[in-house]
């Protein structure tokens, strides 16, 4: 049996934000505090979103081009192609502060046992996802066998027809 891989499916026109999106992409910019992201956001358009039906786009800008001076002026390593995995995870805590906003929201998602809602990620997501992190430690030297019975758990979920279902909470109640 073949797996059917998510991706990523150009629009016949490219759209506008919705509301959530641009708020998302906007906070995300705050915190890095460079003014030309700033600048691409009032340009950003979806170009193409994800053909399992979860929340993921594609984008692109007008707006101007970051420099590989300014990349490597963020990096701590001063390379304007390298981010270290130490400085990305300072990076997330910082947005993850910023998205504790939304856990009320995903709380009431758990207690209603409820993972078809809009705008939640499918198991198709989650299973390219997790084959993605599998790929990227192999290729690091990682070993990856952690994530290996959460994939099968996926893949079943998947056979069982539940695909477009986002994955859901664990939870004995």
């Amino acid at each position: 049996m073949t797996e059917s891989i998510p991706t990523l499916v150009e629009l016949p026109r490219p759209r506008a934000l919705t509301e959530a999106e641009h708020g998302l992409v906007a906070r995300l910019v705050m915190f890095v505090d460079v003014p030309i992201l700033s600048e691409q956001v009032a340009t950003v358009r979806v170009v193409s979103t994800c053909d399992c039906g979860c929340a993921s786009v594609g984008l692109r800008t007008e707006g101007p081009q970051v420099a590989a001076t300014v990349v490597a002026r963020l990096s701590s390593t001063g390379r304007d192609d390298y981010f270290p995995a130490t400085e990305f995870a300072e990076r997330q805590a910082v947005f993850l502060a910023a998205m504790t906003g939304g856990l009320a929201g995903l709380a009431a998602i758990i207690d209603a046992k409820d993972y078809t809602g809009e705008g939640q990620q499918s198991l198709r997501f989650t299973q390219t996802a997790l084959a993605a992190l599998m790929r990227a430690s192999s290729d690091a030297g990682v070993d990856a066998e952690v994530l290996k019975p959460v994939h099968d758990i996926v893949r079943r979920q998947i056979a069982a027809g539940s695909a477009r279902r986002a994955p859901p909470a664990c939870s004995r109640n």
